[in-house]
């Protein structure tokens, strides 16, 4: 099952899921939404985001899986293309 969460602190849900699927760039910025709050307080998916090379555009199209740790869930960031993506997104979804 899939569940949207919108007008609240996602941060504040995750330990609720099994699995975060977050679709993220290849230069492993943090930005300052979720992404950043996830790096700040989550240092072992920091590092291993870290773990990556920066810009490598062989990761476009690939995953990187952190395991679940200390009651948390797995984290999947999927490294993809923005260009195209935000007027992709809302021709599927209505904001």
């Amino acid at each position: 099952m899939i569940n949207y969460i919108q007008g609240e602190d996602l941060f504040n849900h995750i330990k609720e899921y099994d699995v975060i699927l977050i679709g993220t760039g290849i230069k492993n910025s943090k930005g300052d939404g979720f992404q950043h709050k996830i790096a700040r307080s989550l240092k072992y998916v920091y590092n291993k985001l870290n773990e990556t090379k920066y810009d490598d555009k062989n990761k476009f199209g690939t995953c990187l899986v952190v395991p679940s740790q200390y009651g948390f869930p797995t984290f999947v960031y999927c490294f993809i293309y923005f260009g195209g993506l935000t007027s992709k997104l809302r021709s599927l979804i209505s904001f």
